[in-house]
């Protein structure tokens, strides 16, 4: 639970930064260099993992990220400077400030494009954290080491996916091409990977856990999106409520797969026992984001028939 509140808050802290000091073409690649090198976290939860257990145990591996932890947190505390805006005294009461998570609520892009984002990111939080790993081994009959293989490439594709195509959208945004735009077509992207891996029909499979990590970063652009719809002072409360939902749609979404795996039927002959469970698993998630994606176009159609812009 500590762990997940520290991540909430260094990712809203690191978002609403973002959206104080860069242009609106420029933040998408500004997130993208945060959740990039942020990836290398997760990259260092596979192999090198697997390796340094062998000479230490989990809980001294604990207490050396919590020194490295601790020491980052102290370097931003006397390094790092605040944005102009954050030196102006608030003189909001707390019911104003729940006022501005309403004008959240309320506002269209979050409406439209709130659910895709969070299901998406969802699905990554889910699947990398834990059912990936168990997808290689059980599905596609791996050892333990060679899944930790390919976890390890998701990972680095987490990383250079965020920040490759950060660097394009920004490109793009200076060409005059919607962020929004971009988004979509990563998001889409990201959802037809996973078909590719449920249909489990190619050879090289476990491959395409890569790019499920390069194509997360279309559901995160969002982060993005939101921030240059909302007016600067309801930033903060924007990035934390969807941080917020997405991380609760990992969680239900990691839960969810877990019962449905051990409800599946262990003495089915018609698909293999674990396997089955899986693969009904997956298809549930990915079922959700295609109606996701349908709410989000039957919006977008919505609001152009009543000349509403989104974007």
């Amino acid at each position: 639970f500590l762990i997940g509140l520290g991540v909430a808050g260094c990712w809203t802290a690191a978002f609403k930064t973002n959206a104080q000091w860069w242009p609106a073409e420029k933040l998408a690649f500004a997130n993208g260099a945060i959740i990039g090198p942020a990836g290398i976290g997760a990259l260092a939860a596979t192999l090198p993992t697997q390796y340094l257990l062998n000479a230490i145990s989990w809980q001294s591996m604990f207490v050396w990220c919590s020194v490295a932890t601790i020491m980052v947190a102290l370097i931003l505390w006397f390094v790092a400077f605040d944005h102009p805006s954050d030196l102006v005294r608030n003189s909001r009461s707390f019911v104003d400030e729940l006022k501005g998570f309403k004008a959240v609520f309320r506002n269209p892009v979050f409406l439209v494009f709130g659910p895709l984002s969070i299901l998406g990111q969802g699905a990554w939080l889910s699947y990398q954290g834990l059912w990936a790993g168990a997808w290689l081994r059980e599905v596609n009959n791996l050892s333990a080491l060679s899944a930790a293989g390919f976890l390890f490439l998701l990972a680095i594709c987490v990383v250079f996916g965020n920040i490759v195509l950060g660097v394009v959208s920004g490109q793009l945004a200076t060409r005059g091409f919607s962020i929004v735009k971009f988004a979509v077509m990563i998001t889409v992207a990201f959802i037809l990977v996973q078909l590719l891996i449920w249909f489990d029909m190619l050879s090289f499979s476990p491959y395409l856990w890569g790019l499920f990590g390069f194509f997360v970063s279309g559901p995160i652009m969002f982060y993005a999106v939101l921030s240059n719809a909302i007016p600067e002072e309801y930033a903060g409360r924007a990035i934390s409520l969807l941080n917020l939902f997405a991380t609760l749609g990992g969680f239900v979404i990691q839960y969810a797969v877990g019962a449905i795996i051990e409800w599946w039927p262990r003495d089915s002959t018609s698909i293999d026992s674990i396997g089955g469970g899986h693969q009904i698993a997956l298809f549930l998630v990915i079922l959700s984001e295609i109606l996701a994606c349908v709410w989000m176009f039957w919006r977008l159609y919505v609001l152009r028939l009543s000349n509403d812009k989104v974007f």
